[in-house]
């Protein structure tokens, strides 16, 4: 029998109703990019990303088994990192001991956090150009930043010692603002001097911008006021200091 329109019909809808129902294939246009795991020089501070992207990676994979994972970790470690593990034999069943040593000799916080602190202490004090401001002000940042991941979130605090030390490596004109800013405040965190401190050299480059585009234009002016009035040996005094 030849079917009618109307169960063609059907048997088109039905056909259609299954294949929407079937999952789709999603087709890539390109391959996504494959990780490459970092490498750990035995640096306390940077430690704790690594092992963030080891741990990921490599360490809970369940597709890795134990002496591929050692593999990987043997060719990720450089340096004082690779030494702290000699005499280890690089078996599967040491593996867990392998990473106990790494983590006992790069995540003890207390540790991480004097040397932090010491990092700050030892810091060479701004000079009274705005560029060497911004310099050290971006060595202060990263060292808070080791202070947040090594633990203590040194921005929410009120610590005297990290207020006074960071005042203390910027010339006055940076730090007087932020002093008069807050000599009503009772107290102050360490992340609003921070913030504090960042406006002031802004506003301190800027200055020193318009002050030199200033001076640009009356040396300029000297120049050819020199020039109309054929006064030669100034015109080339003012070359020389050009």
């Amino acid at each position: 029998d030849i079917p009618t329109g109307a169960a063609v019909g059907t048997e088109e809808g039905d056909h259609s109703e299954q294949t929407s129902n079937q999952p789709r294939s999603i087709c890539r246009s390109f391959r996504p990019p494959q990780a490459t795991l970092p490498k750990c020089f035995g640096n306390a501070e940077e430690f704790p990303e690594y092992w963030a992207v080891f741990e990921i990676l490599v360490h809970n994979s369940k597709e890795l088994d134990t002496m591929e994972k050692i593999l990987l970790l043997k060719e990720s470690l450089q340096g004082k990192a690779q030494a702290s593990i000699k005499g280890i034999t690089l078996v599967p069943q040491n593996y867990e001991w392998i990473i106990r040593t790494l983590q006992e000799n790069y995540c003890n916080q207390p540790i991480n956090r004097s040397q932090v602190v010491q990092k700050l202490v030892n810091l060479k004090p701004a000079s009274n150009f705005s560029d060497s401001c911004s310099t050290v002000f971006d060595q202060i940042q990263k060292l808070v930043n080791q202070m947040v991941s090594a633990g203590y979130d040194v921005r929410d605090t009120c610590d005297p010692m990290w207020c006074e030390t960071i005042l203390a490596k910027f010339p006055s004109d940076v730090v007087k603002p932020v002093l008069l800013s807050n000599h009503s405040q009772a107290e102050q965190t360490t992340g609003n001097l921070i913030g504090q401190v960042k406006k002031e050299i802004a506003a301190k480059g800027y200055v020193e911008k318009r002050l030199a585009s200033g001076a640009f234009w009356l040396f300029g002016k000297l120049i050819f006021e020199a020039m109309e009035d054929g006064n030669l040996e100034i015109w080339k005094l003012l070359q020389w200091k050009t």
